[in-house]
């Protein structure tokens, strides 16, 4: 008896990045997957609201978007596809929390990031897309686009493309 079976529709779920400049789709494409619930950090769902079901989370909170993701996961209710619009806000938003924190804790109002300060704030995103690829839907991330520079020192700060504006630690697929 073997262990594989064949996967049925309930099975089927997609985890996608979108990414593009903006203006291009990227929200709009995400609200044609099947019952969205969408968090919407910047702004981009307000055209929309008339031309599609959903249900939205319009926040700049951090603590909410990760309170809507274990709701989720407890109890998605009908809800078939989680999009994050975007994630390049969302590692803002992260990094703005974890700087004030420092401030605070340090004393030092002017205080920015050193090296070892990223160690928490990677640690804390991982866990949010480790959260994220819990859910028990499709996934569809939003991200902005940033430059891509040649690594050949001979052509320094040569763009060769675009890529995912986000946290490194992101996973992102390349497509070549």
């Amino acid at each position: 008896m073997s262990l594989f079976k064949k996967p049925t529709k309930e099975d089927r779920r997609l985890k996608m990045l979108v990414f593009g400049e903006s203006g291009t789709g990227k929200t709009v494409t995400s609200l044609y997957f099947p019952s969205p619930a969408i968090v919407d950090i910047d702004g981009g769902t307000d055209f929309y609201i008339d031309k599609f079901e959903m249900t939205r989370l319009k926040t700049t909170d951090i603590d909410d978007i990760n309170k809507a993701v274990d709701e989720l996961i407890v109890d998605p209710s009908g809800v078939k596809t989680f999009v994050l619009d975007g994630i390049s806000n969302y590692w803002d938003l992260l990094q703005d929390k974890h700087l004030k924190r420092l401030r605070v804790k340090k004393g030092k109002p002017d205080y920015i990031f050193q090296p070892l300060d990223y160690k928490l704030l990677n640690s804390d995103i991982k866990a949010f897309i480790n959260k994220l690829l819990a859910l028990d839907l499709n996934i569809i991330v939003t991200a902005k686009t940033k430059n891509e520079y040649a690594a050949d020192t001979s052509e320094f700060m040569k763009i060769i493309g675009k890529k995912p504006d986000g946290p490194k630690e992101a996973p992102y697929a390349q497509i070549i």
